[in-house]
C-alpha cells in the first residue's frame, strides 16, 4: 500500500512540473492547434459542438496544460479507488 501511496503523491507533485515544462509549450506553439480554422465549426470539418470543443481544449495553451492535471488526478483517483476498493 505504501508504493502507491508514493506513487500518488509524486504525480500530485509533478504537476507544476508538467505545467511549467518548456518542451510541451514549444510543441504546443509549433503545432497545428494555433489554427484559427480550429475555433469554428464551419471550417473545422467537425460538426459536433462537444467534439469541437474538446479538441479546442486540448489545443488552447491554458487548457493544453490543464488538460495533462487532468489526467493526472484521473489516474491518481483511479488508483486509489482501486486500492480502497480492494482492501475494504
Amino acid at each position: 500500500m505504501k508504493p502507491v501511496l508514493m506513487l500518488c503523491a509524486g504525480l500530485l507533485l509533478m504537476q507544476p512540473a508538467l505545467a511549467n515544462d518548456p518542451d510541451s509549450i514549444t510543441q504546443f506553439n509549433n503545432s497545428a492547434c494555433n489554427t484559427p480554422e480550429l475555433t469554428d465549426p464551419a471550417t473545422s470539418g467537425i460538426a459536433n459542438h462537444a467534439q469541437l470543443d474538446q479538441k479546442v481544449r486540448g489545443c488552447d495553451r491554458d487548457n493544453h496544460i490543464y488538460w495533462y492535471e487532468d489526467q493526472i488526478q484521473d489516474i491518481v483517483g483511479y488508483i486509489a479507488q482501486k486500492y480502497y476498493n480492494n482492501f475494504q
